[in-house]
């Protein structure tokens, strides 16, 4: 979801699939983890939603994913560190080979 409203943004591409698994590869292949991607943030939250600023625990999350739901979760929160760290190298991995497939 957050890749679409990423392309949603952009005059400069097609919406085709193609352009989407591009989007979402570019994205999340520079990500700044532990930075959350949020989908739509909901300011009048529970004391038990997902809030580093408030809950101790939720700081120490590698690849913090929000849902959108209420309250807001961390769906990734069984991710450590170094699973982040592949993922987010197997992000680059993929982003690299749609560059080199546009290039052709």
């Amino acid at each position: 979801a957050r890749t679409c409203q990423e392309q949603a943004k952009r005059s400069d591409v097609s919406h085709c699939p193609r352009e989407v698994i591009f989007t979402f590869f570019q994205l999340f292949s520079s990500w700044k983890w532990p930075a959350p991607v949020y989908i739509r943030q909901v300011m009048d939250q529970p004391h038990s939603a997902w809030d580093p600023s408030i809950n101790a625990m939720d700081r120490d999350h590698a690849m913090p994913i929000i849902t959108s739901s209420v309250p807001q979760m961390n769906s990734a929160v069984n991710i450590n560190r170094s699973t982040q760290k592949y993922i987010q190298n197997k992000m680059v991995e993929a982003h690299q080979i749609c560059v080199q497939i546009q290039n052709e």
